[in-house]
């Protein structure tokens, strides 16, 4: 309930340290949510008087949270209290994931409700945020579907719907037990299958042709792609390193060589 949100000090001063940052950081949340509105002040000097309790903590790294009630006033921009809360954050480390700063006033701006004939296969993802950043990543290309293969993530994941963001209900999806089956399946509907691996044979992922439907496939992010699967691609790209790791995260792997394809083929359509 908010209205517990407003502890007495005398009360507040009865929890343990680790229940007195959980409090802070809940009534932060309520005060992002409710700045300029008729509440934001009460709960900013909620906030102020809650941290000031940290001045006599024998533990340095809260001490230090007292210090930040000099910078909490009337005047303080949105902007400058979340500065104030990531570094509070920091201090318990307690580290904000992406899904605590989704901003959802200007999605949709510019929205093609129109797809690209372009799919995702995940082949064997461990990761369930990176299965999630790679819905939200193919819903803003507005790709037209992914497919989860093997032991992939699916969006009723709890981790894979928070880093999803919310796409998952606007790109379609489908799980399959094989990928080399639904690469087949593909196959003779005319889609052209483009594996992203790292070996010693593939090339840019820049130089690909890309001149019809296509399908992106990314793989475990141990084991990569296994080589029976790799030979039923019609290509295999890279996205080229230049540091001493030979490899990128799969989600960031994906979200380039995404990127780069569905702008290729949507350049190849309008022509």
């Amino acid at each position: 309930m908010e209205s517990n949100l407003f502890l007495p000090i005398s009360e507040y001063e009865k929890l343990n340290e680790q229940m007195k940052i959980s409090h802070i950081l809940k009534i932060a949340k309520y005060c992002e949510k409710e700045w300029g509105g008729e509440k934001h002040q009460r709960y900013l000097e909620s906030i102020k008087s809650y941290l000031q309790s940290f001045e006599t903590s024998k533990k340095p790294e809260f001490c230090r949270l007292a210090k930040y009630t000099n910078m909490i006033s009337g005047d303080l921009t949105l902007n400058h209290y979340l500065s104030i809360l990531i570094a509070i954050e920091r201090i318990v480390h307690h580290s904000p994931v992406d899904h605590d700063f989704l901003i959802t006033s200007k999605d949709k701006k510019n929205h093609i409700t129109q797809t690209v004939p372009m799919f995702a296969i995940l082949d064997n993802i461990r990761s369930a945020f990176n299965v999630g950043s790679i819905f939200r990543t193919s819903e803003c290309l507005s790709m037209q579907k992914i497919y989860l293969c093997g032991y992939t993530a699916t969006p009723e994941h709890q981790k894979t719907e928070a880093t999803a963001m919310g796409t998952d209900k606007h790109i379609e999806w489908q799980w399959k037990t094989n990928s080399i089956h639904t690469i087949k399946k593909l196959k003779q509907e005319n889609i052209k299958i483009i594996a992203l691996e790292t070996t010693r044979k593939e090339q840019s992922i820049y130089d690909c042709v890309v001149d019809g439907p296509t399908a992106l496939v990314v793989g475990n992010e141990r084991f990569g792609l296994h080589p029976s699967l790799l030979k039923e691609c019609n290509d295999v790209r890279e996205v080229p390193t230049y540091g001493l790791k030979n490899s990128l995260n799969v989600g960031v792997a994906y979200g380039i060589a995404a990127s780069h394809i569905s702008q290729k083929l949507r350049s190849h359509l309008s022509s």
